[in-house]
């Protein structure tokens, strides 16, 4: 036999203690899902773990979110490769494409074919000229007992830029940058805040693995082979 119930006139559509007990009965639910004698979670590890709530039509759930940090595959041969730069990183869109090469130069070129190759030199590296430049400007170095999340380097001496007269030069900021899922992805981005003096940014996850061996003048070594290399 089924009874079913209608209002009447003004009267709710639901009896009051049918409309206070719903909320009450999911709260009891969300409650007793995280008592101490839940056998889906002890509240002790709350503080341990992060979770994603999930409520829908079958009840409620938890999943746990990981917090673990992307481990990168750039093996020592190819980080010495960097330092001593032959392994250059190049990138960029347009008409102008960058290549960066470590130590070395910063160049911008572009190629309409297969050995067809128009470069212009940005600047050339020279370890005296980038201390001097960290000395007029001291905001660029490391600070001291800490990892950097970037580092600047200075390249000078370029190509003789018609506008000034003067070789060009080239801040280059180095930055840690992890996508996922694309583990090897490069950015390379060229700004030209005054004629001919430009400042490269590189994100790449090959700077995460270089960036806690930055020295007083933000210089990369090899890290050693026994630390994990990991992002920051």
């Amino acid at each position: 036999l089924d009874i079913n119930c209608y209002a009447i006139g003004k009267s709710p559509s639901k009896p009051k203690g049918v409309a206070q007990f719903e909320p009450e009965s999911k709260q009891n639910r969300l409650e007793s899902l995280f008592d101490k004698k839940s056998n889906v979670i002890d509240i002790s590890d709350i503080a341990k773990f992060k979770f994603d709530l999930h409520i829908d039509e079958h009840g409620i759930q938890l999943k746990p979110v990981t917090n673990e940090k992307p481990k990168l595959n750039y093996d020592s041969k190819t980080l010495r490769s960097f330092l001593n730069g032959e392994f250059c990183l190049r990138g960029g869109t347009g008409w102008w494409k960058y290549e960066f090469c470590y130590g070395k130069k910063v160049e911008q070129y572009h190629e309409e074919r297969v050995g067809q190759r128009t470069a212009i030199s940005l600047g050339k590296w020279k370890k005296d000229d980038h201390i001097r430049w960290l000395q007029q400007n001291p905001n660029k170095k490391p600070k001291k007992g800490k990892t950097p999340k970037q580092v600047s380097h200075f390249y000078g001496n370029g190509d003789s830029c018609d506008l000034t007269g003067k070789p060009r030069q080239v801040e280059v900021k180095l930055k840690c940058r992890f996508v996922e899922g694309q583990p090897e992805s490069i950015a390379l981005f060229l700004s030209e805040p005054k004629p001919c003096d430009y400042v490269l940014g590189i994100e790449s996850p090959l700077v995460c693995q270089l960036l806690s061996t930055a020295d007083e003048n933000g210089l990369f070594s090899l890290p050693e082979e026994e630390k994990p290399l990991e992002s920051l």
